[in-house]
C-alpha cells in the first residue's frame, strides 16, 4: 500500500515536470519561430527600397542619399550630447556622495561607536550592580526564610 502512494506521487511529480517543461518548451519555440520571419521581412522589405531607387532613378536616389547622410549627421549630434549629458550628470553624482553623502556615514559611525561606548558604561557601571545587589538581597531574604523557618518547627 505504501509502496503504491510512493510510486504514484513519483509519477505524479514527473508529470507535473513534463507539464511545465512542454510550456516552457512551447513559449520559447513560438518566440524563436518569429525571428526566421522577421528577418525575412526585412529583407523583403529591402529588396523592395532597391528596387524602388533603382526604379527612380540617379537623381531621385542622390536627393536620398543627401537627406539619410543629414539624417545620421543629426543622430550622431543627438547621441554626442546624450553622452556628454550623461558624463556631466556622472560627474555631479560622484561630486554628491564624495562631498555629501560620506561625511553623513562617517558622522553616523562616529555616533554608534559613542552609542556603543554609552551602552557598555551602563552595563558595567550601571546594572552589574543593581544586579549584584538584587542577588545579594534575595540570598539574605532566602537565609532569612530558611531560619525562621527552623525556629518554627
Amino acid at each position: 500500500m505504501e509502496e503504491e502512494k510512493v510510486t504514484s506521487a513519483a509519477e505524479n511529480t514527473v508529470n507535473t515536470e513534463a507539464k511545465t517543461s512542454g510550456a516552457v518548451q512551447t513559449g520559447e519555440t513560438s518566440a524563436n519561430s518569429k525571428i526566421p520571419l522577421i528577418i525575412a521581412a526585412v529583407l523583403i522589405i529591402l529588396a523592395g527600397l532597391t528596387a524602388l531607387f533603382i526604379w527612380l532613378g540617379p537623381e531621385t536616389t542622390g536627393m536620398i542619399r543627401d537627406i539619410m547622410l543629414v539624417l545620421f549627421v543629426l543622430e550622431s549630434v543627438v547621441t554626442v550630447t546624450a553622452v556628454t549629458v550623461l558624463c556631466i550628470n556622472t560627474a555631479k553624482l560622484m561630486n554628491f556622495l564624495k562631498y555629501e553623502v560620506e561625511p553623513i556615514l562617517n558622522t553616523t559611525g562616529k555616533t554608534v561607536k559613542k552609542f556603543s561606548g554609552t551602552v557598555s558604561f551602563l552595563c558595567e557601571d550601571a546594572v552589574e550592580p543593581v544586579v549584584n545587589a538584587a542577588s545579594t538581597i534575595s540570598g539574605i531574604k532566602s537565609a532569612a526564610n530558611t531560619i525562621v523557618s527552623l525556629f518554627k518547627r
